[in-house]
C-alpha cells in the first residue's frame, strides 16, 4: 500500500501489486500532489482482513473511555470511510489502544484503525486520527458521548459520570450519504441492483439501527449534505471521491 501522510476518505490509498508498479506510482503521487521532501507517501504492508476502529479518551496517557466499533460496510469496498457499522467488544483492541496512549503520553480524543485477520487473533494498525472520527454518531447513540466526557475532563480534571454509560442492546448506525455513494460505486462494478440494496438498507435499517445524518424533527442537514455531495460528483466528472490537492498536503 501506498499512502499520502494526509487525506481523507480513502483518498490518496493506492494499492499496488508489484516493486515495478510501486516505484512509477509512488513517483506519479509525488508529481501529481506537489508533495515536498518532508510530504513523502509511506508504505504499508498490504493485509487482509476485517477493519475495526478503538475509539478512546485518555489524559496523559490514560484511557478514560475505549469504544470499538466494527466496520460492516465502507463507501468504496474496503476503501474509505464506513458507511454502516456497529458496536462490538473487542479487548485486544483495547489493549492496543490503551498501551499506545500511554506510551504517547496522550490527552484528548484519539481513534485508531485496525485491521484484523479472519481468526481475529491479530490486529495491524492503520493509522491513528487524533480527532473526531465520521462514526462518532455510532458512539454516542451507545452512550459514549466523547464530546461530552471531553468537556468535562478538560474543564474539571475528570469525564463526568453521564459521559459514558453503555446502553442494552447496542445499536449500529447508518450514513444514508454515503450508502448512496457505495451504491453508485457497485453500480458501476457491474451490480445493477445495488441502489435496489441500498434503498433496503435506508428504508428498513433494522429495529436497533440509527441514521448518522437524519432526524425526523431536523431534515434539512441532509438535504444540504446530499446538495454538498452531488455537487462536488458532477463537479468532478462522476468521481464518488474526489480529491482536492491541498487536503494531500
Amino acid at each position: 500500500m501506498i499512502k499520502t501522510r494526509r487525506g481523507n476518505s480513502g483518498k490518496g490509498v493506492f494499492r499496488i501489486d508489484s516493486p515495478e508498479e510501486a516505484v512509477q506510482k509512488y513517483q506519479e503521487i509525488v508529481k501529481d500532489f506537489g508533495l515536498a521532501n518532508n510530504q513523502m507517501p509511506i508504505l504499508q504492508q498490504y493485509i487482509e482482513g476485517s477493519i475495526y476502529g478503538s475509539c478512546f479518551l485518555a489524559k496523559e496517557g490514560e484511557v478514560k473511555a475505549c469504544f470499538t466499533e466494527r466496520y460492516l460496510r465502507c463507501k468504496e469496498g474496503g476503501f474509505g470511510t464506513s458507511v454502516f457499522r456497529e458496536r462490538c467488544h473487542f479487548p485486544l483492541l483495547e489493549d492496543y489502544a490503551q498501551k499506545m496512549a500511554k506510551e504517547l503520553n496522550w490527552t484528548g480524543i484519539g481513534h485508531f484503525d485496525f485491521v484484523v485477520d479472519a481468526q481475529q487473533s491479530s490486529a495491524y494498525l492503520i493509522e491513528m486520527n487524533p480527532r473526531f472520527w465520521g462514526a462518532l454518531n455510532l458512539a454516542v447513540k451507545n452512550g459514549y458521548d466523547f464530546p461530552r466526557g471531553l468537556v468535562t475532563m478538560l474543564t474539571t480534571g475528570e469525564p463526568d459520570a453521564q459521559s459514558f454509560q453503555p446502553i442494552s442492546p447496542s445499536i449500529s448506525s447508518l450514513w444514508i450519504v454515503g450508502e448512496t455513494i457505495a451504491s453508485v460505486g457497485e453500480l458501476r462494478h457491474g451490480k445493477p441492483l445495488a441502489p435496489l440494496a441500498s434503498l433496503k438498507r435506508i428504508f428498513l435499517p433494522g429495529r436497533h439501527c440509527s441514521y448518522d445524518d437524519f432526524r425526523w424533527l431536523d431534515p434539512l442537514p441532509l438535504l444540504i449534505e446530499f446538495a454538498y455531495y452531488g455537487s462536488s460528483f458532477l463537479a468532478s466528472g462522476g468521481n464518488i471521491n474526489p480529491v482536492a490537492v491541498e487536503m494531500m498536503q
